[in-house]
């Protein structure tokens, strides 16, 4: 049975680094033909994500209603799943800088699931979601914008001529 478990996770991670590398390709070419319009709309669609982690899967103070069973444990709100490797590093300067690096490594589903897990008030855990996001969107959009703006041109210029 463990080894069913443990090829199973490993299917899954295989699975998730295949989605994210798909789903990554779908927001540079929608970040591309948006333009700056990206900015609103990559924020709009990760508050979308938080807010559904923070009322769906994981609400503060009622049974999740949507959380499989299988994913119950690794969505229990414990704080300390971050007390080793790199998190105990970014979590000493305090638990803005955890959920600031987690949106910017991980995006902000995956933030939004850290506020959950460090256990910080509603007022507190919308308020971190909201400006990490709207960093993340600064920060990812512009990446997109300038540096593939600017590998594409390069391309271009070199195959063009």
């Amino acid at each position: 049975m463990k080894i069913f478990l443990r090829l199973l996770y490993a299917a899954l991670t295989v699975l998730a680094v295949v989605a994210n590398f798909a789903i990554s390709g779908a927001i540079i070419a929608s970040i591309h033909v948006l333009q700056w319009l990206a900015y609103p709309a990559y924020f709009g669609s990760y508050m979308i994500l938080a807010g559904l982690v923070f009322t769906v899967i994981v609400p503060a103070h009622r049974k999740p209603i949507a959380t499989i069973p299988f994913l119950q444990r690794f969505l229990d709100v414990d704080g300390r799943r971050f007390d080793k490797g790199f998190w105990v590093r970014v979590r000493q300067h305090g638990p803005f800088a955890l959920v600031l690096a987690s949106a910017l490594i991980l995006g902000p589903f995956f933030a939004a699931l850290f506020i959950r897990f460090l256990g910080l008030p509603e007022h507190k855990a919308w308020m971190y979601s909201f400006v990490t996001t709207l960093i993340n969107a600064v920060v990812w959009v512009s990446f997109y914008l300038g540096g593939f703006g600017l590998l594409r041109s390069f391309l271009l210029s070199v195959f063009h001529a």
